[in-house]
């Protein structure tokens, strides 16, 4: 590589200055600028969304910590693959899961301390608290059931909407489409191995969501 500036001296104190390289040292990025986790019932946990941290410097990036902090921080949660250090060109990922404590929006932010220009680099985290119902029934006792159906409606005699996609393997469901201030009625089926054949329904089980 040809020198870009020399300069020299003779006598006492000579010396000669070269210039870094453009570029010199490490460069750290995130793969997105934010992470939105919608809607999620209160209490419960969302599914992991990841970030990618990379360096793309040519020396090692030096974690300091990667923690997260705000408003509501304690309703966000992460898990690295980072350690402390990420060679030059290498990357690690970073995984974010929301748990909101309360209903309304809630809001933090992730952030990376490192030795790389412009630390921490930061991802606001935002998410919406919502209210839920949990279904639990007994398990069937009848030979050949593989699974059950959830449903409900807006008065106890019914109709009755279906409520999952496919059946349910385990004797609860959260049914995290409710709105505040309203009463929502629940049978559960049975299914059998043939996925045809289905239970009358169970008894009806009530449920009123908070107001607020």
């Amino acid at each position: 590589m040809a020198l870009a500036f020399l300069t020299t001296s003779c006598g006492a104190g000579s010396s000669a200055v070269v210039p870094a390289p453009a570029g010199n040292g490490p460069v750290a990025s995130l793969s997105a600028a934010s992470l939105s986790f919608g809607g999620q019932a209160v209490g419960t946990t969302s599914a992991a969304q990841t970030l990618t941290l990379s360096n793309t410097g040519n020396a090692t990036l030096t974690i300091t910590s990667i923690a997260i902090t705000g408003t509501n921080a304690s309703d966000f949660a992460q898990t690295n693959t980072c350690g402390s250090s990420v060679a030059a060109g290498a990357n690690c990922t970073i995984a974010v899961m929301f748990t909101p404590s309360a209903l309304g929006t809630r809001t933090a932010s992730l952030g990376i301390s490192d030795n790389a220009s412009g630390s921490p680099q930061t991802a606001p985290l935002s998410g919406g608290g919502g209210h839920y119902v949990v279904l639990s029934w007994s398990a069937s006792t009848t030979a050949g059931v593989v699974g059950y159906n959830a449903y409900r409606g807006s008065a106890s005699g019914g109709p009755f909407s279906q409520l999952n996609s496919s059946s349910i393997g385990g004797t609860n469901y959260a049914d995290g489409n409710v709105q505040a201030g309203q009463t929502y009625y629940y049978v559960v089926t049975a299914i059998a191995s043939d996925g045809a054949a289905e239970s009358a329904n169970s008894n009806v089980a009530s449920a009123a969501v908070p107001s607020r």
